[in-house]
């Protein structure tokens, strides 16, 4: 709830690179790394600590969407490939469906009994939302391997910011929490790299499933 004001110096300074980093990093540590380059960014901000926020804060979103079809899969290699819907057996609407459903085209709330019709060989599962919530730690624990600040906002999707990690390049970063989770989860996983919320959950979203798209900051505008 602070304004521009809460960070602004209240006398004439001048900060050294290293002092303007310090003082970014507190503003990402108090507001977000989205909210924060916003902040620094300002004409009272340090320069040092605009040019850390601008070079360094990216947010990274990894959605599943749709999870329930990929987690079911990936406990049972049985069910790759095949067309699964998740929901009532035999009364009731699809909760989630897998993209192999999709192309008969069944989508979510479909009642079941019409998605039957157009796929006679669906594969319909109650559910087991235990699994699922095992899966999802699973998955986050691996972006916990390179960063403290994990935001999940549902049991399958979150954004996590790389501000802080300055050993590798996030597209590097991400690409290998993108692996991981593929070859020892078996669930492949959308992501989209920016420097603020909005464009990194455009960017992750734009061509599932399993997206990748990285916006370098000042690319914005032209990627909207």
């Amino acid at each position: 709830g602070l304004g521009e004001d809460d960070l602004r110096p209240q006398r004439p300074y001048t900060l050294s690179a290293a002092s303007g980093h310090q003082f970014a990093r507190q503003a990402v540590h108090s507001h977000g790394a989205w909210r924060a380059r916003r902040l620094l960014t300002s004409a009272n901000a340090p320069a040092a600590a605009a040019d850390y926020a601008t070079q360094h804060a990216q947010l990274l979103q990894s959605p599943l969407g749709d999870s329930a079809p990929l987690f079911e899969q990936a406990a049972d290699a049985r069910l790759r490939g095949k067309p699964i819907a998740v929901g009532g057996e035999t009364r009731g609407i699809v909760a989630s469906a897998s993209y192999e459903a999709r192309k008969f085209g069944i989508f979510t709330p479909m009642p079941m009994a019409r998605a039957r019709k157009l796929c006679p060989k669906l594969i319909v599962l109650p559910g087991d939302f235990e699994r699922y919530e095992q899966f999802s730690h699973w998955m986050f624990g691996y972006c916990y391997d390179f960063t403290p600040d994990v935001e999940q906002t549902s049991i399958d999707e979150g954004y996590f910011d790389l501000t802080s990690n300055r050993n590798k390049p996030a597209v590097e970063i991400a690409l290998t929490i993108r692996k991981a989770i593929g070859q020892r989860l078996k669930i492949t996983v959308s992501e989209g790299i920016a420097s603020n919320k909005l464009v990194s959950a455009i960017a992750s979203k734009l061509n599932k499933p399993a997206a990748f798209d990285a916006v370098p900051p000042g690319g914005e505008a032209a990627f909207l």
